[in-house]
This record gives C-alpha cells, sequence and structure tokens, in this order.
C-alpha cells in the first residue's frame, strides 16, 4: 500500500512456501522452549492473554476479526512467549530497576505533542491562486481541498494530512506547524513537488504516561529481553536446527522450494556453541 493506492510487490518466495516456512521455525521455537524447560503452560497462557486484554482491552476482538479464533491466539502466544522466555531465561529485573529505567527516560514515557491538519498541495501558480480565492470567499478548507488539492488521496481522505506529530514532520514545516495556532492557516510553503498550506484543526499538548503495574510490567520484560541477550542469537540456533532438522512435507509443491532453501542454507557459517539437537517437524 503505497501513497498511490494499491501497488504490486515482487515476492522473495511464493507465500506457501514463506507460510511453510514460518511453521517449521514455530515448531522448532517451541521445542527449544521444551528442552530448556521454559515452554509456557496453559494457565501461563491464560494470564498471558488476561495481561494483553488489560494492556488493549479489543486485544482478543481485534486478533477475532483477523479470523483467528481462541486456541489460534493461544497458539500465536506460545510460540512468542517461547521465544521471549528463551531469551530472558534466569534474568530477573527488581522493582528499583524498573524505576530507574522510567527516570533515565522520560520520553519514552510522555505522549507527544500532536495535531490534526487539513492540507492543500497544487503544482502550478494558476492553482493556488485558484485555492486563495476560494478560501478568501470563504470556502471550509476541508471541501476546498477535496476540490483542488493535487496530493494523493486527497478526496478519499477529505483532505486530511496523513502525520499527527511534529517529529514525523519536515524540517521545513516544523516551524510553520509550532507557530500556527489552531483553526488558523499556514502560508503557503514550498514543498518537494508543488506547493502546500494546511489547515491546524486542533493541537494536543504533550502530556506525561500514568505509570501503571501494567506499564511496570512490560518495562520489566522489556529490561529482561535486552539484558538476556539479542533475539538474533535465537535466530541462529533455529538456523542450526533447521540445517539438521527431518521435515515431514506432506503438502505438494514445497518439496523442492524446500530442498532448494536448505541448499542455500547450509552454505551459511553455523556457531558450534550455538547448535543444537536435532528436531523433527510433520
Amino acid at each position: 500500500q503505497s501513497n498511490q493506492g494499491a501497488v504490486e510487490a515482487r515476492l522473495a518466495q511464493p507465500l506457501g512456501f514463506q507460510a511453510f516456512n514460518d511453521i517449521v521455525r514455530q515448531k522448532i521455537v517451541i521445542q527449544m522452549a521444551k528442552d530448556q524447560g521454559v515452554y509456557p503452560t496453559d494457565d501461563q497462557i491464560v494470564k498471558e492473554i488476561n495481561f494483553q486484554v488489560e494492556g488493549d482491552p479489543n486485544y482478543v476482538k481485534r486478533l477475532s476479526a483477523e479470523g483467528l479464533d481462541m486456541n489460534m491466539i493461544k497458539q500465536e502466544l506460545a510460540v512468542q512467549m517461547s521465544q521471549n522466555n528463551l531469551i530472558s531465561k534466569g534474568i530477573t529485573i527488581s522493582p528499583s530497576e524498573v524505576d530507574d529505567y522510567i527516570k533515565a527516560n522520560p520520553d519514552k514515557f510522555t505522549e507527544p505533542a500532536s495535531f490534526d491538519a487539513d492540507w492543500i498541495l497544487v503544482h502550478t501558480d494558476a492553482a493556488k491562486k485558484q485555492v486563495d480565492d476560494e478560501l478568501r470567499r470563504g470556502q471550509p478548507f476541508d471541501s476546498t481541498a477535496q476540490r483542488f488539492s493535487e496530493a494523493p488521496l486527497a478526496k478519499e481522505n477529505k483532505g486530511a494530512f496523513q502525520f499527527h506529530q511534529i517529529a514525523q514532520l519536515p524540517k521545513e514545516l516544523q516551524g510553520p506547524f509550532n507557530d500556527t495556532p489552531p483553526l488558523k492557516t499556514t502560508d503557503w510553503i514550498k514543498a518537494t513537488d508543488g506547493m502546500a498550506k494546511f489547515y491546524i484543526v486542533q493541537k494536543t499538548p504533550a502530556t506525561k504516561v500514568a505509570i501503571t503495574p501494567h506499564l511496570r510490567q512490560l518495562v520489566s520484560r522489556q529490561l529482561a529481553l535486552q539484558r538476556g541477550g539479542n533475539a538474533s542469537e535465537i535466530g541462529t540456533q533455529i538456523q542450526d536446527r533447521l540445517k539438521t532438522a527431518t521435515v515431514n512435507i506432506k503438502l505438494p509443491g514445497l518439496q523442492e522450494t524446500w530442498d532448494q532453501y536448505l541448499k542455500a542454507l547450509a552454505q551459511q557459517p553455523s556457531k558450534p556453541a550455538q547448535a543444537a539437537p536435532a528436531a523433527t517437524t510433520k
């Protein structure tokens, strides 16, 4: 999906093979977690669902809308939790370490200042004059944008600007956005491919995030993962297992692609210290 709408993308590998490869890797992660005694129990998975719902009340509803039933949600979480447990195995984060991290990183616990804006992009002086004449006659900015803006998807988005934070903007826009109060328009600003004018609908100042027990637990998890090691180390262990795994393929059309993939994988160097016993996946 691009600013010009949907476009075709070339696939590195057939989608069916990518899905198959993901499933194999997930099974290996689960086997690694079981081997090391960190595979989550059913109770822990249910507890994790409740934790996710605490942070996002629509968590289950959102995943259900994407086609996942409860068993599939639990399976997804089992894989995620297994990988995180492998990375953070043996790591304990104290409450004081969480406090220190929050104090040392205030920006990470602040909702940045934001805005809503409409905009008009034109490419010629004649179009610019036409817009100015409409606004001077008192026409609403958003309807003028829908009629005259040459920005991609201007009509579909009803003239709405796609960005909402000052830091997301190019430097040449940050000053005018800071200086323009709500319900006012900026002057015309030279853009890469034309001239742009913006109407600031509203501004929301930066606010501190409430430090809830849920947020503290998220911070603790993040610190444990950082201290436990890089996720790429788990990726290396998965690669090593794949090189020696026995994978019984039951679906037609995948065996040749899988064999080519394993041949390329075998040419990549392994790290003997991280090598794991062979896995069997069906």
